[in-house]
């Protein structure tokens, strides 16, 4: 995970899985952008919300990166 706090997150998913992201101190919503790395092609978009712990999941499970970014 690489993180301007705050701002975005980027996350890598070597193969598939979940991780629970903290997001208690980042306050609105957010919209996640998966990108297939085996296909090089965007993949499904779904937005959270801050202000606590979400749990992302890879769409499947192959190598996937999410790109997470507050919107203001």
């Amino acid at each position: 995970m690489a993180a301007n706090a705050g701002t975005a997150y980027a996350l890598y998913f070597p193969a598939g899985g979940r991780v629970e992201m903290d997001l208690s101190a980042v306050h609105g919503d957010l919209t996640v952008r998966w990108i297939d790395i085996a296909l090089g092609e965007w993949g499904p978009v779904q937005e959270i919300h801050g202000s606590r712990k979400t749990k992302l999941i890879a769409p499947g499970s192959g190598n996937w990166a999410a790109a997470v970014i507050v919107r203001k």
